[in-house]
């Protein structure tokens, strides 16, 4: 799987099994939302490390998996900041984030995104759900994040509605005490999430992985990050696979014996 560092702006690989991660890149341009297409090209959208009054528009990227370096696809429209981007099974790209954007009235909103120019279109949103991954399988739209209905609990998982922007709550949160701020699915359909430990004290802290089981939005598993050069304190986005829907094919037809005779 592969993330960001908010903090320092560098790429990460990182093993599923286990943990381990390796600095690919750094002194980038900041990142998040990173996300597979059909045909294993990695996505991204550049953002600010921290909210405020950026100058820049965020740019949607294509990210090298050697090296982290990208590659400007188009400009976004408007400055997008923590949040999610995935591919679903019919190839659309779909950003749901926090942004400078007037038109959004929630604390994050769904955008369908055009993977060519990286222009942005307003789908809707969901009052006071606020975004912090996005991934897709081949039936669903998932999203990690949280109600910020006056108090923060804690995060949960969530289908979404890409109609309207809508999200459903699955369960009643992960479990995993981390702030959420990745979401993707493995080839093999399992679900992994990455964040950092939502405890007091130092503020580096190493970030994790886990598994999130899509029908109880429960998460488990969790796995934390080591690497021999620095260990981020924040992370963002996940990328672990590139979505395959492709339809089986039917059997031959049934051969009808021929009596003679």
């Amino acid at each position: 799987m592969f993330a960001g560092d908010a903090g320092t702006c560098r790429f990460y690989k990182v093993a599923l099994g286990n943990g381990v991660a390796e600095q690919l890149g750094s002194g980038l341009p900041c990142a998040d939302g990173y996300t597979f297409n059909g045909a294993g090209v990695l996505y991204a959208y550049t953002s600010p490390i921290a909210r405020g009054a950026p100058s820049n528009n965020s740019k949607l990227v294509t990210v090298s998996l050697a090296t982290g370096a990208q590659t400007i696809v188009g400009d976004m429209g408007h400055t997008f900041l923590e949040g999610g981007m995935t591919f679903d099974k019919d190839g659309n790209l779909w950003l749901y984030a926090d942004s400078n954007d007037q038109s959004c009235s929630g604390e994050s909103c769904l955008y369908s995104v055009n993977p060519s120019t990286g222009a942005t279109t307003l789908v809707g949103d969901d009052d006071e759900f606020l975004a912090t991954g996005l991934a897709a399988n081949c039936t669903t739209v998932y999203a990690t994040g949280a109600i910020l209905d006056g108090v923060f609990t804690a995060d949960s998982l969530f289908s979404v509605n890409t109609g309207t922007g809508d999200v459903t709550q699955i369960g009643s949160g992960l479990g995993l005490n981390l702030f959420t701020s990745g979401l993707d699915f493995a080839s093999d359909g399992t679900l992994y999430t990455i964040g950092e430990p939502a405890t007091t004290g130092p503020l580096i802290n190493a970030p994790r992985t886990a598994t999130v089981n899509t029908a109880t939005g429960v998460g488990s598993n969790p796995q934390t990050w080591t690497s021999d050069v620095l260990v981020p304190g924040e992370v963002s986005g996940l990328a672990v696979s590139g979505l395959s829907c492709s339809t089986p094919t039917p059997p031959p037809p049934a051969i009808q014996p021929t009596f003679t005779g």
